[in-house]
């Protein structure tokens, strides 16, 4: 992990040296496409080294946009993927495609261990019993892929560009990320760069990349909620964007400010607040990666202010260019996001 987030790092300021803008999203992206392959297929896409996505990336991203479309409009999906129009398999069949190129998660999970996956460590603790099937593990591979490429890279671009309008909290996480020692860690990070952390928790509240429904169907029997009855296989949905918007629980919620989760802050997030910010959502569904995720968040993060201080939002950023397209994660309605990059 931090060996791709250096190469990304690096890959940044190499293209900012002459001042022109950077795309921050297109690095970010390679980046978290190249550690979740190496995790999950036991070996990595190698994005960041050819600066360019690939196929099975470009196959991904069309899913996703396709799985938003069919989510709402099922007919639509249904119909979709049974015209013979290339457009509409890449929307609604990319689990087909993606399926042959998870055959070598499959094959690394049973490799030698120099291509070993996380899924080989999974199967080895396994009790005796049922174990992984080798379906089970390309489904797996998909849906984490899909869970930890996109999502990391369009809130760490959310993070960095966040900041980055605010100059004087940049200005003090840089400070917080130079002064870690040279061989930090993720827990130092945790310790000793309190603006950082909230900055991220923050960002997660506005720019979570998975902020639309997640339903579930009700149980035999339905139940109540207050003062509501919800009878059996009716479908409740809740999402992330309205509750981290909601007044009640955050104060001028559509501001982006950190040190309001600062523990000697005058407005303290309430234990209310906390219990409602869901942005990997909650109980038993809770993302699988959050812990991944935020490890990259914060040591991405840490890299970036400490090599590229001074850096600030290019001119064709602005704040409708950030606004959001959601096909279920969001992403800047410019698909990109481009910076010019400081120095030290």
């Amino acid at each position: 992990m931090r060996e791709k987030i250096e190469l990304a790092v690096t890959k940044i300021t190499q293209e900012g040296r002459s001042g022109s803008s950077v795309d921050m999203l297109k690095w970010w992206t390679l980046m978290a496409s190249d550690i979740s392959s190496h995790l999950l297929f036991g070996e990595s896409f190698c994005t960041l080294e050819h600066g360019e996505i690939n196929e099975y990336i470009r196959v991904l991203t069309n899913a996703l946009k396709g799985n938003g479309i069919g989510a709402e409009l099922p007919l639509l999906r249904a119909i979709g993927k049974r015209l013979p129009i290339q457009a509409f398999k890449e929307l609604f069949r990319t689990n087909e495609l993606l399926a042959d190129h998870a055959k070598i998660a499959v094959r690394n999970m049973k490799a030698p261990q120099q291509n070993k996956n996380v899924f080989a460590n999974i199967a080895a603790e396994a009790e005796k019993g049922e174990g992984l099937t080798d379906q089970d593990v390309e489904v797996e591979t998909i849906a984490l892929f899909v869970a930890g490429t996109d999502t990391t890279a369009i809130s760490l671009t959310y993070l960095i560009w966040a900041v980055l309008s605010r100059p004087e909290l940049q200005k003090n996480i840089e400070t917080e990320a130079r002064n870690l020692k040279a061989e930090y860690r993720d827990a130092d990070i945790e310790r000793d760069c309190p603006l950082l952390n909230v900055a991220i928790e923050e960002a997660m509240r506005l720019y979570g990349a998975a902020p639309g429904a997640f339903p579930r169907t009700v149980p035999g029997g339905g139940i109540r909620l207050g003062d509501y009855f919800l009878p059996q296989d009716s479908i409740v949905s809740t999402h992330a964007y309205s509750i981290h918007r909601d007044p009640s629980l955050f104060p001028d919620p559509l501001a982006f400010r950190p040190e309001r989760r600062l523990a000697n802050s005058i407005e303290r997030v309430s234990d209310a607040a906390k219990a409602m910010f869901t942005p990997f959502g909650a109980g038993s569904r809770t993302c699988l990666g959050l812990h991944i995720a935020y490890m990259d968040l914060r040591l991405a993060a840490v890299e970036f202010f400490r090599r590229c201080p001074g850096s600030r939002v290019a001119p064709s950023t602005s704040n409708a260019s950030m606004e959001f397209e959601n096909f279920f994660l969001i992403a800047p309605k410019a698909h990109c996001c481009e910076i010019v990059v400081g120095s030290t």
